[in-house]
């Protein structure tokens, strides 16, 4: 009976200094918080979201802008500003809807190698912030400087029937892990090399694009406005491709497709600086769709 409660007692000493001795286990919330940063056209930085609350006042809306934390929904509606900028650095994805009401710009002269839209998890790909941008609105976004993207972001989707504009002096327009360009909607990017650069980190990363892309690039040396993407891509059945050296000279392009790629005859085709990606059924004029 002796030895029984010595080892009970022993067992609980043990358990005891385990305790002590155990380095402490970083607990991951299942939605992780986003530092989410919002400059308006003046120059105004907001902190919507923050794990320094203490140090940051947070701001839920302004003129153009509301947030609602319990769904990371930021709804813009005829804004202007500088750029948005949301970060996280957990071992876990993350979701930022962006609701686009009216006409939306954000612009950005600065020269600090950050894109004017910005969203990306520290951990990498593998742990994206989805950007989700909705509703019926537009959105431009302006890179002035000549190094980063309008937008770059681990990944993002366009949903209802946005149209999203990015437009930087630096080699890519836009760059994304992955993208969607759902049914309805527009994505236009300009690049000095790449317009359109997306979907090139993994098979994870396969662009789906079922609304109309239209990229172009604008340095005369380097003439690759679209590049499609490492891994296979998928184009909703009725998608077809127009390209050329310009919108007046574009004309329709054939896809090569293999077991890792899906992309344009380069070799026939040559490098382009105008690329469209439109219905089968939507009415092309030199190289634009018209009404």
């Amino acid at each position: 009976m002796r030895n029984k409660i010595t080892k009970v007692i022993f067992f609980i000493v043990f358990l005891l200094a385990m305790s002590v001795i155990a380095p402490e286990q970083k607990a991951y919330a299942a939605d992780p918080e986003i530092d989410l940063t919002l400059v308006d056209k003046d120059g105004k930085e907001y902190y919507l979201e923050s794990k320094f609350e203490g140090i940051y006042e947070i701001t839920k809306s302004g003129k153009g802008w509301k947030y609602d934390d319990k769904t990371n929904t930021l709804t813009l509606n005829n804004f202007v500003g500088k750029s948005i900028r949301a970060k996280i650095n957990d071992p876990v994805s993350a979701e930022l809807n962006i609701v686009l009401k009216g006409t939306n710009k954000f612009e950005d002269k600065s020269t600090d190698y950050t894109s004017a839209v910005l969203a990306f998890n520290d951990q990498g790909y593998t742990h994206p912030i989805n950007v989700h941008f909705k509703g019926k609105g537009k959105l431009t976004v302006t890179q002035k400087d000549t190094v980063r993207p309008a937008i770059f972001a681990d990944s993002v989707s366009l949903e209802g029937s946005v149209y999203v504009k990015c437009v930087s002096k630096g080699e890519y327009g836009y760059l994304s892990g992955k993208t969607t360009i759902g049914k309805n909607t527009t994505m236009e990017a300009t690049g000095a090399i790449y317009g359109y650069y997306s979907g090139n980190y993994d098979e994870n990363g396969m662009d789906v694009i079922n609304g109309t892309l239209i990229a172009k690039c604008t340095d005369k040396n380097y003439v690759q406005a679209y590049y499609y993407t490492t891994y296979k891509a998928k184009l909703g059945k009725d998608r077809v491709i127009y390209g050329g050296s310009s919108k007046k000279s574009a004309k329709k392009l054939t896809l090569v497709k293999d077991s890792y790629a899906t992309y344009m005859n380069y070799e026939k085709h040559g490098h382009l600086k105008y690329v469209m990606i439109c219905g089968k059924n939507d009415k092309v004029k030199k190289g634009r769709i018209s009404k």
